[in-house]
This record gives structure tokens, sequence and C-alpha cells, in this order.
């Protein structure tokens, strides 16, 4: 959680802690589908949509997800939400967690067209930059990136998945 709105340049700037370019036989259509619809497109394992508002979304949309059985929420803003480029972004402003008191969290999801038919879908969880993160990003970010991945491959195409390369640099 940060005291100031975050936009794009903390995605160029912040600390990529998963970095995903998921390859999909899914439509760049159907899979920004499946973004836009804020109650289903939660991915992380164990996390669930408690509210979301205004529907459909766009600029200044808020949600709420949680997990732990509710009790560790964070409420989201969404500073970027462009259904033509089919691109969003959002921004922690609030959670009920000490180890996240201070630390400015984003989400950027884009979803591109890939060359010969599907879609290319990029999802990035980007931190403020700190010592201990930028230590733990090295471990956990090419596992955790795997594991996103898996879920958006078999959520939007129905088969095993398998990372690609990402089709930007990591920013670590």
């Amino acid at each position: 959680m940060t005291d100031q709105p975050l936009d794009e340049s903390f995605l160029a700037t912040g600390l990529c802690f998963i970095d995903v370019a998921a390859s999909l036989e899914a439509s760049p259509d159907e899979v920004w589908a499946g973004f836009a619809d804020l109650n289903q497109s939660v991915f992380l394992p164990g996390f669930r949509a408690e509210r979301s508002g205004p529907l459909p979304g766009t600029v200044g949309t808020t949600r709420t997800v949680s997990t732990l059985g509710g009790r560790l929420t964070f409420e989201e803003f969404y500073f970027l939400w462009d259904d033509t480029q089919r691109r969003r972004a959002f921004y922690v402003t609030g959670h009920r967690h000490p180890l996240f008191t201070q630390l400015a969290i984003a989400e950027e999801h884009h979803v591109l067209p890939r060359p010969g038919g599907g879609s290319i879908l990029v999802w990035r969880l980007i931190t403020e930059r700190t010592p201990r993160l930028q230590l733990a990003s090295k471990a956990l970010t090419p596992a955790l990136s795997r594991l996103v991945t898996r879920r958006f491959v078999n959520r939007f195409d129905g088969r095993p998945g398998k990372a690609t390369e990402s089709t930007e640099t990591t920013r670590r």
C-alpha cells in the first residue's frame, strides 16, 4: 500500500516480482473478456473477489480481493483500463496485513495478438524495490511466474501450461 497514487512510471521502474508472458491458443478477445469480468479474473490460488465497482471496469474501478478466509484482503484501484489495447493496471490502496504496510504493489495485464493466431498474455506483479524483495525475487520470481503461467493456460486453453520468455525485459 502506498500513500501516493501510482502511475505507469511505477510499472517501468518497480521490481517485477512475477513476470508472465503466456502463449495462449485463445483469441485476444476471449482472453480480454476473461479479464474484463472482475468477479472471475482472480488468478492467484486461494484468492477470490469480494466486490467490484463500477462494472464493466474502467479507470477508477475498485475491487476487493481476499484470501485465507478473508483474513487477508487487498483493495485495488484501476488507474489504467484500455479495452482497445486490452491493457489494464491497478495498485493496492488498502490491505489488512502488517507485512504489506507502506509497500507499493501494482499489477499490469496486457493481452496481445500472437503472430499466427492466439494471444500472448502479459501479467506482471510489480512491487517497490526493497533489498529484501530484490533478494527474494531472485528465488521466487521464476517459480511464481511458472505457476501463474500454468493457471492462465489451464484457464483459457484447458491444457497444461508452459512458461514462455517474457516479451519485456524482466526488471529485477
